[in-house]
Parts: structure tokens; sequence; C-alpha cells
């Protein structure tokens, strides 16, 4: 595992706590929502480089801290309690993942 503060932090992961951000005035618009409309900010081979991170920081160990501090670097918009910042991610890397089969396998319309 590779110190937190040695981590190379990937630009697709900049670019996406970047892009997470609801504004005060508007409705709460789930979890789910706000990380879709985030990932908007990402291309598609930028994802595979977002999703191969995620999967690093949840495999190698990291404690809630360490996250927090990792989702710090890129100065996000939005924040966590700490550990928060785990199952965030993860649901990240699933989104990305049924992002991912609906554009291989695009439901066919009747017709």
């Amino acid at each position: 595992m590779i110190a937190v503060d040695r981590l190379p932090i990937p630009t697709e992961f900049v670019q996406f706590c970047q892009s997470v951000y609801w504004p005060p005035s508007q409705p709460n618009p789930g979890t789910r929502r706000l990380i879709s409309d985030a990932l908007g900010a990402v291309d598609d081979a930028g994802r595979v480089v977002l999703k191969d991170f995620i999967n690093k920081l949840l495999s190698d160990g990291y404690s809630d801290e360490e996250l927090r501090q990792i989702w710090m670097k890129p100065h996000p918009t939005w924040g966590f309690r700490l550990g928060g910042h785990r199952p965030f991610l993860s649901l990240v890397r699933d989104i990305i993942d049924e992002q991912a089969d609906n554009v291989a396998y695009p439901s066919r319309g009747e017709g």
C-alpha cells in the first residue's frame, strides 16, 4: 500500500470529486443521482481509470481516515462524515459497472 501523501491521484478521480455537487437551494437529488451526474464529467476511458483507482482504494486496506485524506486531496465541494467514503466509493464503482452494462447491452424497444 502506498502512503497517502505519496499516492498518485488520477486526473479522472480529481474530475469526479470536483464534479460531485448539490446546490443547497435545490432538493436533495439522492446519492445515485449525485454520482451519475458527477460521472458525466468523466468519459468512458476515464471511467475505467476511475474504477481501477477506486478498486485500489477499497482493496488496499486504507483506513477511513486515509480515504478521507485521499478524497480531500482534489479539493472537492462535497464531503462526508468519517466512515462515509468507503460506501460512497463502492456505490460509484457499482454505478460505473451498471452504466457500462447499459451501454454494452442497450435495451431493445418493442416495435
